[in-house]
């Protein structure tokens, strides 16, 4: 009865609009994944085929909570057609480092404005400012393991102790360990060398 209710009562000009607007934000995430991996030297995949595996993961990142299972399906995916699990991995975080970088920049601004105008109790008030602590402290861990390889080692030793308690996938997840270090120094390196390479993924990330 509350579906029919609100079939009844929707705008579906403006339900038009936002499925419009939601299949670019991933087309546009996509494109700047697709750009990441190929700085990183994912060039084994047809372009056609990167943007439609990465709209696949990300809806099944919107659908299954943590984006474990999305990241999951991008590696298995990419991997069918040749590129190293390792490295998909490691453009996805490269791509999840921007974007929780300018988030960080968004949400001081975005708290600002919330608190000044009183809206929020207290207690969500509180939420807010915890959310945006712990989105800081993620982007400087993030960055910490993307420029030093002693931090990137020992955060990556602790998934590989974890992985071991899985004795079938423990030597996987040791190789992809080893694979997403490889990919995160050279993206690290290329960024050094060509910091213009990132400044159409952060684009797109802005305008998504």
């Amino acid at each position: 009865e509350q579906l029919a209710e609100v079939a009844a009562r929707a705008s579906w000009r403006t339900a038009l609009a936002a499925v419009v607007a939601s299949f670019t934000s991933y087309l546009l995430i996509s494109t700047a994944l697709l750009l990441i991996g190929r700085t990183m030297g994912l060039r084994k995949v047809p372009a056609p085929t990167f943007l439609a595996v990465s709209l696949v993961s990300l809806s099944l990142n919107h659908v299954v909570s943590f984006g474990v299972a999305g990241y999951a399906a991008r590696v298995l995916l990419l991997r069918r057609g040749g590129e190293a699990p390792g490295t998909v991995l490691a453009a996805s975080l490269l791509h999840s480092y921007l974007t929780t970088l300018l988030m960080v920049l968004l949400l001081p601004l975005g708290l600002g404005v919330v608190v000044v105008s009183g809206a929020v109790p207290p207690a969500g008030q509180a939420a807010l400012e915890v959310a945006t602590a712990v989105s800081l402290l993620a982007a400087i861990g993030m960055t910490m393991a993307l420029v030093s390889r002693r931090t990137r080692l020992a955060l990556l030793g602790i998934v590989g102790r974890l992985g071991r308690l899985l004795p079938s996938a423990a030597a996987g997840v040791e190789r992809t360990m080893i694979d997403v270090d490889i990919g995160l120094a050279t993206a690290a390196r290329s960024l050094k060398d060509r910091p213009r390479a990132a400044f159409a993924p952060v684009a797109l990330a802005i305008l998504d």
